[in-house]
């Protein structure tokens, strides 16, 4: 099917009910659905057909949202970018992919793209009486671009159709299914994958979507008090601030049933103060952009097997293998594997990427794990970190444990870096919440690690270069290195 006969049919069933709130702003699903059927008929004047992408590069707006089902509707591919990085297609990895257009709000640059370029507001003139064409077919029909978050190296982009969306609905555990009676915040900007994602995932239930426009954390809690939040996903960059907020003031959210935290390192600490703090129903929740929901850890879970990331979710297979593919005990860190038919199946115009992530039908994320006997997943890092001292090998994630536990560093990156006589050296960069000296931070290293775990260069930061879900971009780091690297040799 189609994904969008399911958005229909809640406006044919439920046409009063509200589909997306902005601010004062509310549309229902019948109203939606008038939006989304006159962009779809400007969409097919513009040119775009079935199977083509088009890049969305725009603000949070109900008129976003619309565009996602007139898309979907025509057969067309949404490819959701960021807009303040559009600044030339090759910095976000739009050549090509045979991009057919770029939408983009007025005052967006445009000066550097070759692509075709539309404006979001032609796109919602009225049509006159033109009748559209039945929706598109759906099933492997592309239904969404997405792109890598490119958190170690060189952002990959894939192709998730209509088929491979609606499995990943129907995988949800009890932890994250969708009703049509929930309201969900959608505070990650429809920009990333994953928010129009769960956008989606929300009108597929018939749910009402709240966009979020908060500055602080204070208008963030007023927003999830007084708009009646159920639903929300919260990244590190959300959660922090409203762990600060919530500990002088009553913020209690009885009405929300589900509070996703997706796991970009976040603490034990962190997780406890929210489930005190916020809401008992936090749940944490380890996902790829290729497969969606990967697997979920509800309170019970996290008290029962503290560090975990969860069971996986229905639909979806995990193993532990070595580095030659084969599986391994429980218990013993290796490549995660995953298997399930909501996972996209390769990459765009990347063979080289393929090959080292897709495997007789197997993806491989690259993340290094361990599964307990009784399945549930333990993160361990990542398998491009491995990090080589003197031919002893270990992975970043046990020095950054241990720096995270220092009273004044608020977060922590570490990778190797190329030494001739070692092979490597490690190097950690911190931001910090209080006065610390590079001297007393490996001090604190050296008491609780070994020798080549402890970091031979310190980058004292402001703060971490990270993705729009609170991911630390490694590969900036290092960039960042290799410069003060050059300065310094310049000086002498």
């Amino acid at each position: 099917m189609n994904i969008t006969e399911a958005f229909a049919a809640h406006a044919r069933s439920r046409p009063n009910h509200a589909a997306v709130e902005d601010g004062e702003r509310i549309v229902t699903y019948a109203e939606l659905e008038a939006l989304a059927d006159c962009a779809a008929a400007n969409l097919l004047k513009e040119g775009i057909a079935r199977g083509d992408i088009v890049a969305l590069a725009l603000p949070d707006s109900i008129e976003h949202v619309a565009l996602l089902w007139a898309l979907a509707r025509i057969g067309a591919a949404a490819f959701p970018i960021n807009m303040d990085l559009l600044r030339s297609e090759n910095e976000v990895g739009l050549g090509g992919h045979q991009l057919k257009s770029v939408i983009v709000a007025q005052d967006a640059p445009t000066a550097l793209l070759t692509t075709n370029v539309t404006l979001l507001k032609n796109l919602f003139v009225p049509v006159g009486n033109s009748e559209l064409p039945a929706a598109a077919a759906g099933g492997r029909q592309p239904l969404c671009c997405v792109q890598s978050s490119g958190t170690t190296g060189t952002p990959k982009t894939f192709v998730k159709n209509h088929a491979q969306m609606i499995a990943s609905f129907h995988s949800e555990t009890p932890s994250l299914c969708w009703t049509a009676e929930d309201r969900y915040l959608a505070l990650i900007r429809l920009s990333f994958s994953a928010s129009s994602r769960n956008c989606l995932a929300a009108l597929f239930a018939g749910a009402t979507i709240i966009l979020d426009h908060s500055k602080t954390a204070d208008e963030l809690n007023r927003a999830i008090r007084d708009r009646r939040v159920t639903v929300t996903t919260m990244t590190p960059l959300h959660l922090r601030p409203m762990l600060a907020y919530a500990a002088g003031n009553a913020t209690c959210y009885p009405l929300l049933r589900s509070l996703r935290v997706v796991t970009a390192a976040i603490t034990a600490e962190e997780l406890a103060l929210a489930r005190e703090r916020l809401t008992p129903n936090v749940v944490i929740v380890y996902g790829a952009n290729k497969l969606s929901w990967i697997s979920v850890a509800s309170p019970a879970d996290q008290d029962a097997y503290p560090g975990t990331v969860g069971l996986p979710v229905p639909g979806v297979e995990a193993e532990i293998v070595d580095h030659d593919r084969q599986p391994v005990p429980p218990g013993e860190v290796g490549l995660l594997r995953l298997r399930s038919d909501c996972a996209a199946t390769g990459y765009l115009d990347d063979p080289v990427a393929d090959a080292r992530n897709f495997q007789d039908g197997w993806f491989y994320p690259m993340d290094l794990a361990t599964i307990n006997d009784d399945g549930y997943i333990f993160l361990k890092g990542r398998a491009d970190d491995l990090i080589s001292v003197d031919g002893i090998k270990f992975y970043p994630v046990e020095t950054e444990a241990v720096l995270l536990r220092h009273p004044a560093v608020r977060d922590a990156a570490v990778f190797g870096w190329p030494h001739p006589l070692q092979g490597q050296v490690t190097v950690a960069a911190v931001t910090t919440d209080a006065p610390v000296t590079r001297r007393g931070i490996k001090a604190f290293c050296v008491r609780h690690l070994a020798p080549y775990k402890v970091p031979r260069i310190i980058m004292l930061l402001d703060e971490m270069p990270r993705t729009s879900t609170g991911k630390i971009l490694k590969r900036r780091l290092k960039e960042k290195l290799r410069q003060k690297i050059a300065e310094r040799r310049a000086k002498f």
